[in-house]
């Protein structure tokens, strides 16, 4: 199987999309793929959630150890117009999971997005920074390629800037985190406009030949990615099920992805065949409900909630028994999400 790159992104923050990419990439992992974590987001909340320190204090001087493997030193040689042609840096394993790599993220992303907002106007596209939208599928080919990769996961920032334009449109697949709330409803209506205007720019783009320059170091292709489905989550369980508030807007969601988005996908051709007449329902990849407090020591063991052991917990009988049978739960959910991606992206 040829490496799937595959977009996590809602322009809604707060719904969990760095969580979801580091216990799903984990999952594959675990199921004998190749995986590699991106952090996209110049807040670089995945880098502070997977390098391993010995405490929070020592989370920057970890950081610093990777200071030249980063997505924005990676891109250098484009972005700066050097010379020199992008290499796949040396990735650092995720520490508990060989199989699981992290290119680190770097704050200075958002010098990045500024600059590719101001060129990337057509018909205004400067000519230093014409590498720069090819680049970025450049490097992620050269990393596949490097660590035989089966799967890179790339965790965007909840924005609907030129950063993530750029990584959508190098990706081949892409799934939708949401929360069971009004605001996602919302984010669910603009991304059934935004990202039709991000497939109308690339076409125009190709018309005019933006990016046709036979001198051109990393010509940019923009793809059509694919839908997978979105994942509901962060949602409060009552006897086993969503409680009616939560239940409501899984309603809402179901509603909003059937009347809108999906008809916006499927006229742009971004749903896969197989799916393209499933109820939105079907199309949900998991359903997670809150960590609650899992989620604390999960962060300061580093590692997904569904791994976590007797002695991390911290706890003992009754409670300990009770955040076993949760573990379980999530073990269960992750597993049967990552046999979802990999049967959709086969």
């Amino acid at each position: 199987m040829s490496c799937k790159v595959i977009a996590l992104f809602n322009n809604k923050g707060g719904v969990s999309k760095t969580t979801t990419c580091f216990n799903l990439g984990w999952k594959l992992a675990e199921l004998g793929k190749k995986v590699i974590l991106v952090d996209a987001d110049p807040q670089c909340n995945l880098s502070g959630l997977t390098l391993e320190s010995e405490s929070e204090d020592l989370i920057s001087e970890t950081y610093q150890s990777f200071e030249s493997v980063n997505l924005y030193s990676s891109l250098l040689p484009a972005m700066k117009s050097t010379g020199t042609k992008i290499e796949a840096p040396d990735l650092p394993s995720v520490a508990g999971n060989d199989d699981l790599l992290l290119l680190p993220g770097n704050v200075k992303l958002a010098e990045v997005e500024t600059q590719l907002a101001t060129a990337m106007s057509v018909g205004g596209m400067l000519p230093a920074m014409q590498n720069v939208p090819g680049s970025f599928k450049t490097l992620y080919g050269l990393l596949a390629d490097k660590y035989d990769t089966d799967y890179i996961l790339i965790d965007m920032s909840p924005s609907l800037g030129a950063l993530n334009q750029v990584n959508f449109l190098n990706a081949d697949y892409f799934i939708v985190p949401v929360i069971p709330d009004i605001f996602s409803v919302m984010a669910i209506k603009s991304l059934s406009t935004a990202i039709p205007s991000w497939l109308d720019w690339a076409r125009k783009v190709n018309q005019l030949g933006m990016f046709n320059d036979p001198d051109l170091l990393y010509k940019f292709e923009p793809t059509n990615p694919k839908f997978l489905g979105t994942v509901i989550q962060r949602y409060r369980l009552r006897n086993g099920m969503p409680s009616r508030s939560f239940e409501q807007y899984f309603h809402y969601l179901d509603e909003a992805v059937d009347s809108i988005f999906i008809p916006e996908m499927r006229k742009n051709k971004l749903i896969p065949d197989r799916i393209a007449d499933k109820p939105s329902a079907s199309m949900r990849l998991a359903e997670i409900p809150d960590f609650n407090s899992l989620i604390a020591s999960s962060q300061a063991a580093r590692k997904p909630v569904y791994t976590l052991s007797d002695n991390e917990l911290k706890i003992g009988g009754a409670a300990l028994h009770t955040q076993k049978q949760k573990i379980e739960q999530f073990r269960s959910i992750f597993t049967d999400f990552a046999h979802n991606v990999i049967d959709l992206t086969s």
